[in-house]
């Protein structure tokens, strides 16, 4: 009755003996020692189980589930074939062995009642060992040999399953160990997803493969920020594993995610060089993340801004290309739009970006960047009191830039602190040229816009002071004018900051009021001295009933809490005329004054003051 047996490699000298009936080949536990993958290890002992085992069948079954296992068969070479049925633990052979951790034995399959050997049987085998691959206190899976005749297997053929079955556990406990530690250092801890090193390598190896060029999607989820602040870190941690849950549930076999940082996403698609599917998939991952989570009591929306980008636009190199996601997703955050797809309108907007960030610098040294100034007038006189400076450069190559732009770039390169510095600077400076050439405007001010980014600095405050010091201005020569004042939270730096500019002599002024999030709570949060009334609610005063009746309530709470009243945006005469019977102090606008260069401003402040419109003494637009 044949059993299991050592062909004529166990008379190799340098078989290593176990016990006096069992001895390995040196071979196989080299090629074991130096495997260095699950993969690697299976094609192994595929390649020598054969070799080493007298049986008519072999193989190993691994966990693939907590209920079932897979089966990988051996032949006579080293291909490992894997079967296309499940084995479930609870009822099968090889679960059994795996399940109790000990050696499993069918003598005659005809009469076993475990699922899978009546197939066996069909194909004609009797008899069975399932061995347990055992490492420490896991079961790693089985090793599995059969025969067609019914109890051919004796105890030292058992042994000889099992030294091998101990064996390959030694050596997939290692690579296992191995892989989970290469998968823990490309992975992002709080959420599983692929982290940035390991999903930027990737996209890297497949932008270089002609087979498999991929898409990109970058995504960014709107409004983190205010979730960790409003609901806590914890809750924004749970927020994003969601997220990544929604967003797998949407990606196909071979697509990859990956965390970049913040909530800040990447997807690598598969093989989608003309980024028809990365466009399909974006909608799709928008609208499954669009949904409300629901974490406790707490109903939380979300949605996504996503950037599209594919190699069929031309781009050289993964790092274009993800470039071009990048830009694209800052698109869709700042339109109505939940994706954008890359194009040449994007690509040229980036390569401006580099020279306006790269010329910064050197712009606010030679005075490129300049300020032109639009007058504010006393409605009931029409005297210019005031200015406010408005930023402006003229590039050589890309000619005007806009305000909004620069601005965010000033923001988006770190130059904030050295921005305000020389901001602040210019404006005094320009201020004590304007009150050199023009005496009778000693008590006007300049009116400079700063941002919530700008006013968090500690030492904001400072930079203000010490700019009127070094011009021998008064603090409340430089009206500081507060722009996305929804972004002020109270207790909050920018906070702190407007008291401290209060209590230094300066003077505070909020702008752009009917726009965004203003609240009237401001007035008792932070200290104001003047408020302008956007263009949003001036420009359709003389038409609109409900901004007509608005507007004229606001400029009475300013008369009540003795508040400088300036409109802004005022173009047409109706609009002065109905914005002075309201008892706004002042206004502002291309109807009284367009803003010009410092010197054209000197010059009309000139020829007012000969005419007798500027009077000796000035009153600013401000109270206190």
């Amino acid at each position: 009755m044949p059993g299991l047996r050592w062909p004529s490699l166990s008379a190799d000298k340098n078989d290593v003996p176990l016990s006096s009936d069992v001895s390995l080949p040196a071979g196989f536990i080299r090629a074991l020692g130096a495997a260095s993958t699950q993969e690697q290890m299976l094609r192994v002992t595929a390649d020598w189980l054969p070799k080493m085992i007298v049986a008519e069948r072999a193989s190993i079954a691994l966990p693939m589930s907590p209920h079932h296992m897979e089966l990988y068969a051996f032949g006579g070479t080293a291909e490992v074939v894997r079967a296309d049925a499940e084995m479930p633990i609870a009822t099968s052979m090889v679960g059994e062995a795996y399940r109790k951790r000990s050696m499993v034995l069918v003598e005659d399959m005809a009469e076993s009642h475990f699922d899978e050997l009546p197939a066996l049987v069909k194909a004609g085998l009797r008899s069975a060992v399932a061995a347990p691959m055992v490492s420490g206190d896991r079961c790693l899976g089985t090793v599995n040999v059969a025969n067609s005749q019914p109890g051919s297997f004796s105890s030292v053929d058992h042994e000889l399953v099992q030294t091998v079955a101990d064996l390959i556990a030694g050596s997939l406990s290692l690579v296992q160990a191995a892989e989970q530690e290469k998968i823990r250092a490309m992975t992002d801890d709080l959420t599983g997803a692929l982290n940035r090193g390991a999903v930027l390598a990737e996209l890297n190896k497949r932008f270089d493969d002609e087979d498999d060029q991929p898409s990109l999607l970058f995504l960014d989820l709107d409004g983190f920020k205010l979730i960790n602040d409003i609901h806590g870190h914890n809750v924004g941690d749970q927020v994003l594993r969601i997220l990544v849950s929604r967003i797998r549930s949407r990606l196909a076999d071979g697509d990859l995610l990956g965390r970049l940082g913040g909530d800040e996403f990447l997807v690598v698609l598969r093989d989608d060089g003309n980024g028809c599917r990365a466009e399909e998939l974006a909608g799709e991952i928008s609208t499954a993340c669009g949904t409300a989570v629901v974490i406790r009591s707490l109903k939380i929306d979300l949605s996504l801004s996503i950037g599209v980008a594919s190699p069929s636009s031309g781009v050289e190199s993964a790092t274009d290309m993800l470039a071009d996601a990048d830009r694209a997703m800052y698109r869709a955050k700042r339109s109505d739009r939940s994706l954008v797809v890359a194009d040449d309108e994007i690509r040229r907007q980036t390569a401006m970006l580099t020279v306006v960030d790269r010329d910064l610098d050197i712009a606010m040294a030679d005075q490129s960047i300049v300020f032109h100034y639009q007058p504010v007038r006393e409605l009931a006189t029409g005297r210019i009191t005031g200015v406010e400076a408005l930023i402006r450069w003229q590039h050589p190559q890309y000619q005007a830039i806009p305000p909004p732009l620069l601005i965010d770039r000033i923001e988006a390169t770190g130059r904030v602190a050295s921005f305000t510095r020389w901001c602040l600077d210019v404006v005094a400076r320009d201020m004590t040229a304007i009150r050199g050439a023009v005496p009778s405007f000693s008590g006007g001010r300049i009116g400079v816009n700063l941002s919530p980014l700008q006013l968090a600095m500690s030492d904001c405050a400072d930079m203000h002071a010490s700019a009127c010091l070094h011009y021998g201005l008064d603090p409340a020569d430089i009206l500081v004018e507060v722009v996305e004042s929804s972004a002020i939270n109270p207790g909050d730096e920018a906070e702190r900051t407007l008291h401290k500019l209060a209590d230094n002599g300066a003077q505070i002024g909020l702008d752009d009021f009917g726009t965004g999030h203003n609240a009237l709570g401001y007035f008792t949060q932070f200290p104001i001295h003047m408020m302008k009334f956007d263009r949003s609610l001036v420009g359709v005063l003389t038409t609109n009933s409900d901004a007509y009746t608005i507007l004229k309530v606001l400029a009475s709470m300013c008369q009540e809490l003795g508040i400088a009243a300036v409109a802004e945006g005022i173009e047409q005469e109706e609009e002065m005329v109905a914005c002075r019977q309201f008892g706004i102090d002042y206004g502002q606008g291309w109807h009284l004054g367009r803003p010009k260069p410092l010197a054209n401003l000197i010059e009309l402040l000139q020829e007012e003051s000969e005419g007798l419109l500027l009077a000796d003494s000035v009153t600013a637009p401000a109270v206190s």
